[in-house]
């Protein structure tokens, strides 16, 4: 049979590489379709797990940080709590001192102002002496003007002109011991408008230039009698300053000899 048909054995021959070839046109493109969606998915699944390591890895770094933060936050808590009872008695013992300086300062005001009281009671009492040895002396210059005899030149109330004239003394021994009497006598009504709120001075000076240096350590004097001024203010303006500021104004000086 074989010698018989050739052909037939040529088709046989033939037909397996036909058929294999065939099949491998017609299953090539399906290999390489599933090959390409097996490595798509192999990609995917790689990029899946990337992107999943890569959130584990974000959330531990955000874990860590707050930890962190919580534990920083923790330890300045514990810091400001310890500085706080390191200060509490430092601020305990600067509000102690704060209070007994300010009882102190009360009770320095309350002693200044009893001193001052005091300080006013006693120049009451000696402008009170004054005002009555100034009537006195007014009384007798007037009396004496009256009946025509030279009034007595005694006192720092003398009024200016009502001395009585001296003749010069010609002996060396009278005029080795003439001398100049400064004084200076500033007004100002005493509270209530009865008296003098103001004190005067009254110094004898000798020696050359007696009148010049007397004027101004009478005016001194004057200045430091009278502070703190205690001419009322709104009556300064009335009688030419308060009493300290009219010493400049009224203070005089006169030559005089002994007798």
């Amino acid at each position: 049979m074989q010698g018989k048909n050739p052909d037939a054995r040529l088709k046989c021959s033939l037909a397996a590489p036909v058929a294999a070839l065939c099949l491998a046109v017609f299953l090539g493109p399906l290999t390489a379709a599933a090959q390409t969606s097996s490595d798509t998915r192999r990609e995917s699944n790689q990029e899946r797990a990337h992107e999943a390591a890569e959130k584990r890895k974000r959330e531990s770094a955000e874990k860590h940080a707050h930890t962190q933060a919580q534990q920083h936050e923790a330890a300045e808590k514990r810091k400001r709590e310890v500085e706080e009872r390191r200060l509490r008695p430092q601020a305990q013992d600067a509000s102690q001192k704060a209070i007994a300086r300010e009882k102190w300062e009360r009770q320095e005001i309350v002693r200044r102002q009893n001193a001052m009281r005091d300080a006013d009671n006693e120049r009451a009492k000696i402008r009170s002496r004054q005002n009555a040895d100034w009537e006195k002396d007014m009384q007798r210059q007037r009396d004496a003007a009256r009946q025509g005899t030279p009034p007595a030149t005694s006192g720092p109330y003398s009024l200016p002109g009502t001395q009585s004239p001296r003749a010069p003394s010609t002996t060396p021994s009278a005029a080795a011991s003439s001398g100049t009497i400064c004084s200076a006598n500033p007004f100002c009504p005493a509270s209530g408008g009865y008296g003098n709120a103001c004190m005067g001075v009254r110094r004898t000076y000798s020696g050359a230039g007696a009148a010049q240096t007397g004027l101004r350590d009478i005016v001194s004097r004057c200045r430091a009698a009278n502070a703190p001024d205690l001419c009322s203010t709104d009556l300064r303006l009335s009688f030419g300053g308060g009493c300290a500021q009219q010493c400049a104004n009224v203070a005089t000086c006169a030559a005089t000899a002994a007798r």
